[in-house]
């Protein structure tokens, strides 16, 4: 009862009087019309995944094994307990999310800090907010809610309380914003909540004592609730503020929001059979997977989706070049560059070509040594010409994570790139853009067979093409392994690598050279058939193919075995083949493509019900040997 009693005396005053009411129509009709998602007003809006957290708590060596798990395609998510270390979850905590109506509810704590890297969501979520207060003000605990972009510069640029509220005018409305003003003064901002999206965008409006942001920031309208969304970098210009504010973490989405994200943008395109097709494209590619958990980029990669007639890119390679070219089309736009970005990224304006560029150097020299995670010191030296240039938000546009400051302004920032991937294609970038062919060359006789190469190597052969004459040779030249499993993928790898490159001189030569027998003890996705198909469809002198190991169950697997067996079967004259035949279907299909088996030789844990429906099949027209039953 004296929880409800406070909350109506707070709205009390802004809800009866006149002028506070027209101001209060004139901003949730501004609400009405905005689009809480954006530059993307297509896309529904999906709740993204916020947490209680403090920049100071978050150790190197979390973020380092934060990366390492993406890079294994699997999205953890990093919990933060009171008082205690971060500690690594495999699956998303549900203890200590917030939901939005907490931002709508008058907190201890008058100012909350909510950060998170590019592409999070930290501006619609902000949108979201105010909506929510639009469609429900019973439900709040505050009579105003006003959202105020710090990128706009009439914002940025506000001396008092009158001018930040004239923001929300019109031109031609006679509104008294210095009367209104002085009524929330004279109430200290009671029942009134205030969003400053975009801190970092105004990276020096905290050193202006005269603007209303930062007076508002630090203390002024004590009664008023102030939350600021920033990236994390600038977030240590607030560190004096930090003992008498909350912070938050915007983290992005999980995979359950990964799903509905896809398929709610497919759903307002009117081709909701796409958001299946899509889910089950990125199923079967881990390597594009892990970037999803944030929005940008999961909405590059359905625009792409969509724009390709429901197919990712072919490889790799071109999938992230359309992310990077999307990616700073958008950085040009912030820039105020009228560029149109072209896939290949060399239509880039200069300025931020060169950036690229030391971008590239960047990653390869970490890369070398071993570190997702990197000092603003090397950031410095590599990108650009002197320390005033960083500035605490420097974020190789858009594409750096930036880690704040922990223990003062003695501490030096660190950096990431907002994922693994991103870091290995600038990486295989510098390599053929930055270095001569010999040295090319003689980086990958040094590197080609370290595993940690292999993602590194896979995004040089797409865009390099393999032209390379040097590495060439190099890829001819090595001892292939007649078995595949998951202690030796060299072989799986080099597939990758060739249909990376889409050289088909180069493929049909190493095609030659393969082993007569080929055996994959792994779990096989349909994209490693597809991998396999394009490779092995140049050999004539394979004689047994095996495939003992199971695939994945949320697949058909034979409608992509198949395909990639039949066409082997097609070039090679093989007498042996063996399948794990409790991973298909059987029934039928061996009749599809008999004339291609001479011997089928069936191993594996085999139910007497599926091998008389798949010696029912074959028996009549082809020699037949099964393990179990003979």
């Amino acid at each position: 009862m004296l929880l409800l009693l406070c909350v109506y005396l707070m709205q009390a005053w802004f809800s009866t009087d006149p002028l506070a009411l027209k101001y209060l129509e004139r901003v949730r009709d501004c609400y009405s019309e905005m689009s809480v998602t954006g530059e993307y007003p297509h896309v529904d809006y999906i709740p993204l995944r916020v947490i209680k957290s403090h920049p100071s708590q978050h150790k190197k060596e979390d973020t380092v094994q934060f990366l390492k798990n993406f890079q294994r395609a699997t999205v953890d998510y990093i919990s933060q307990q009171d008082g205690g270390r971060p500690r690594m979850q495999k699956y998303p905590p549900t203890i200590g999310l917030l939901s939005h109506a907490h931002f709508l509810k008058k907190q201890e704590k008058r100012l909350h800090i909510v950060f998170g890297p590019p592409g999070t969501g930290k501006t619609s979520f902000s949108r979201h907010i105010c909506s929510q207060f639009n469609s429900a003000p019973q439900s709040s605990s505050f009579s105003l809610v006003l959202l105020f972009y710090l990128r706009e510069k009439r914002v940025a640029e506000a001396k008092t309380l009158s001018d930040l509220l004239s923001c929300y005018g019109l031109p031609d409305q006679k509104l008294d914003y210095d009367t209104l003003s002085q009524m929330i003064a004279d109430s200290q901002g009671r029942g009134i909540q205030i969003i400053f999206d975009g801190l970092d965008e105004r990276q020096d409006l905290l050193k202006d004592e005269t603007s209303i942001v930062t007076r508002l920031l630090k203390g002024e309208l004590k009664e008023a609730q102030i939350v600021v969304t920033s990236r994390p970098g600038i977030v240590t210009q607030l560190s004096t503020l930090w003992h008498r504010a909350s912070l938050y973490e915007v983290q992005g989405f999980s995979h359950q929001e990964v799903k509905q994200y896809i398929e709610s943008f497919f759903l307002k395109e009117g081709n909701p059979s796409a958001a299946p097709k899509l889910l089950a494209a990125l199923a079967d590619r881990p390597d594009l997977t892990g970037s999803t958990y944030i929005p940008l980029n999961l909405w590059l990669i359905c625009s792409v989706f969509s724009f390709k007639n429901c197919t990712l890119p072919d490889t790799l390679t071109q999938c992230y070049t359309a992310l990077f070219a999307q990616l700073l089309q958008r950085q040009a736009m912030k820039e105020g560059l009228e560029t149109a970005v072209g896939d290949t990224l060399d239509t880039l304006p200069a300025s931020m070509l060169v950036t690229l560029d030391c971008l590239s150097q960047l990653s390869y020299l970490c890369y070398l040594k071993e570190e997702l995670v990197f000092d603003e010191e090397v950031v410095i030296r590599t990108c650009l010409s002197s320390r005033a240039e960083l500035k605490g938000t420097f974020d190789g546009m858009s594409l750096l994570h930036v880690h704040p400051k922990k223990h003062g302004a003695k501490d030096h920032l660190t950096f990431n790139f907002l994922h693994s991937t991103y870091q290995e294609y600038l990486c295989a970038r510098h390599i053929l853009t930055a270095m001569s062919e010999e040295e090319q060359t003689a980086f990958w006789k040094e590197n080609i067979s370290n595993p940690r190469f292999a993602m590194v190597f896979r995004f040089y052969c797409g865009l390099s093409e393999l032209k390379v004459r040097g590495v060439q040779e190099i890829v001819k030249g090595q001892e292939l392994p007649s078995k595949c499993d998951n202690d030796e993928r060299r072989l799986l790898f080099l597939f990758y690598a060739l249909h990376e490159s889409s050289n088909s001189h180069l493929t049909a030569a190493v095609a030659e050279q393969l082993h007569s027998e080929l055996t994959f003890y792994l779990l096989l996705s349909p994209y490693d058939f597809y991998v396999m198909q394009y490779c092995l469809s140049k050999t004539a002198h394979l004689r047994r193919m095996a495939l003992p190991g199971r695939y994945p169950s949320i697949h058909q697997p034979s409608e992509f075995a198949i395909p990639c067996i039949s066409t082997v079967a097609s070039t090679n004259a093989l007498t042996s083949l063996v399948l794990p035949l409790s991973s298909f279907t059987l029934s039928g299909e061996c009749s599809v493509y008999p004339v291609y088996w001479p011997t089928l030789c069936i191993e594996g844990p085999i139910t007497a019900g599926l091998v008389g429906a798949a010696c029912g099949a074959c028996l009549a027209m082809l020699p037949m040997h099964c393990s179990t039953c003979g």
